[in-house]
């Protein structure tokens, strides 16, 4: 795979893996691409990298539009290997203290990857990187493939580098999906969809936001007599805006299945509203709401409010077991892999 430029000054430089067969013990017939970018303004950054063996062809390809000693940044979207793998040989090549834009949890598992003492600098959902004309926007999507999953979004070209949220396992020598035969392209089945609103229902909104509203919103209202109303009003003003997003989409998927152009812009807008509401939702709850809770409450307050979490879940899992919502998550990549089957 060749460095092509996909838009002004910003170029996909990432491999095509035309012989691996099973990834992660999925099928992978028509192979697989490892992409990567490069965006070059008065600051240049490379986003991801490659699997550790194809690592000097990116070099290569890089080594083609700029000298690698003159990338500034690398943002690294996502941990996995074929994402990170060729990292060390990146970092050697173009200076082991460039800094590396990660997500927190990307800060974490990277060490475990690699030894070495890099530059990393954690980003937030809403954290931006200037390089020059042109800033880049980090969006936290945890659990959208894995914990240290992010996007970033590059405004003024309107770019959205989204890892593994989007797009499917191939090689070939295309370079855009509307080069592609119809039939080659991915489409989840129906049944994809009802799994992913039942995960959310059943395991994110039951378990999770049940807690929340019925339990710690209840609980802060009384102990702190009303002062914190207004965050606990937002926090749930989300949770509803997210069913409503859910609920939407739910409803699109009948017509999805029989390829009507309405009802799969309503699904694929409303999947990628709940995948904002919910990122945002996150960012607040970690950033805001519980650095609040854990300043406010006694030690004794959040004991109390612990046991009851405690007891609240043994009920629940009686009810909705937590095994069952797991295997949904299962039964979805087994959906996906199927498709090449």
């Amino acid at each position: 795979m060749e460095p092509i430029e996909i838009s002004d000054g910003v170029y996909a430089v990432g491999v095509t893996d035309w012989n691996i067969r099973d990834f992660h013990g999925y099928s992978t017939d028509i192979g697989t691409t490892y992409n990567a970018f490069l965006i070059v303004d008065e600051k240049i950054a490379l986003i991801d990298t490659v699997r550790e063996g194809f690592a000097d062809q990116l070099l290569e390809n890089i080594s083609r539009i700029v000298d690698l000693k003159k990338i500034d940044y690398v943002i690294s979207n996502h941990t996995e290997m074929d994402h990170s793998g060729g990292l060390a040989r990146v970092m050697h090549r173009i200076g082991e203290d460039k800094p590396i834009y990660c997500s927190k949890m990307g800060s974490k598992n990277l060490p475990k990857h690699f030894s070495q003492k890099w530059n990393y600098q954690p980003v937030a959902t809403g954290d931006e990187l200037s390089l020059g004309k042109r800033t880049l926007t980090f969006l936290e999507t945890r659990m959208i493939h894995w914990p240290d999953s992010m996007f970033t979004y590059l405004n003024e070209n309107q770019i959205l580098f989204s890892s593994d949220g989007f797009g499917q396992h191939y090689a070939g020598p295309e370079k855009f999906d509307d080069q592609i035969d119809e039939p080659t392209i991915m489409h989840p089945p129906k049944e994809f969809f009802e799994k992913a609103v039942s995960f959310f229902r059943n395991y994110a909104d039951k378990y999770h936001h049940y807690k929340e509203e019925f339990l710690m919103f209840g609980f802060l209202a009384q102990k702190k007599e009303g002062q914190l109303d207004l965050e606990i009003g937002s926090l749930r003003h989300q949770h509803e805006t997210g069913r409503r997003f859910l609920t939407r989409l739910e409803k699109s998927i009948k017509g999805y299945a029989k390829k009507n152009e309405i009802a799969i812009t309503s699904l694929l807008e409303n999947m990628a509203s709940f995948i904002s509401i919910l990122s945002r939702h996150i960012y607040r709850e970690d950033n805001l709401f519980f650095p609040m809770v854990e300043k406010e409450l006694s030690t004794d307050q959040k004991a109390t409010l612990l046991e009851q979490f405690k007891l609240e879940e043994e009920a629940l899992k009686k009810r909705n077991s937590p095994a069952n919502n797991f295997r949904l998550l299962e039964d979805m990549e087994k959906l996906i892999t199927m498709e090449f089957e």
